[in-house]
């Protein structure tokens, strides 16, 4: 297994396909893993060459939907900081009176990451798409969480939501570490 956190999909098929141990211990102890190497034994990888091999989306929506589910803690939270806000130096506006097509970006930092969110006023409520980088690049390793709703990447590395109020706060959730962004004032 190379030197990261976890065996890509080739290596699982491999490991699937021979007597290869070498993810094993790691799949004992990962859920998510666990989950992707029993997908891809489910589409046949164990008995020769797939009549499809599962795209990397496809691997990446298996982890994100068992980071959904996982129920434990992460090992660590941190709560971002924002440090630009395009409402930053306008008046207050009430959100009943935002015209439709009013937009809102937000960037906030935490840890090592940076998550850019925009949000913009339509006849229904709002539009949302967030993306979290790590030096500089999109990450795939968080669920987005905002009251009780998880919610995995979608195209582009980002989440997207609608919603009919404003989200007074937001959270980020991987394996290891929580990332609160605390309350906004809408």
């Amino acid at each position: 297994m190379r030197n990261s956190t976890h065996p890509n999909k080739f290596e699982l098929i491999s490991s699937i396909r021979s007597d290869d141990t070498s993810c094993a211990d790691h799949i004992s102890r990962c859920e998510l893993c666990r989950t992707v190497y029993q997908l891809l034994k489910w589409t046949g990888a164990d008995k020769g060459p797939l009549v499809w091999e599962p795209s990397e989306e496809l691997v990446n929506r298996s982890k994100a939907i068992a980071r959904i589910a996982q129920s434990r803690k992460p090992a660590r939270t941190v709560v971002g900081r924002v440090i630009f806000d395009s409402w930053g130096n306008k008046p207050a506006l009430s959100v009943r009176q935002a015209p439709v097509g009013l937009e809102r970006r937000l960037r906030f930092e935490a840890a090592d990451f940076i998550i850019e969110i925009v949000g913009a006023r339509q006849d229904s409520g709002w539009d949302f798409v967030a993306r979290v980088y790590k030096d500089g690049k999109a990450t795939r390793q968080f669920v987005m969480q905002i009251g009780s709703k998880k919610l995995h990447l979608s195209e582009g590395d980002c989440f997207f939501w609608e919603s009919k109020r404003e989200p007074r706060g937001f959270k980020l959730l991987s394996e290891s570490l929580a990332i609160e962004l605390g309350a906004l004032q809408w």
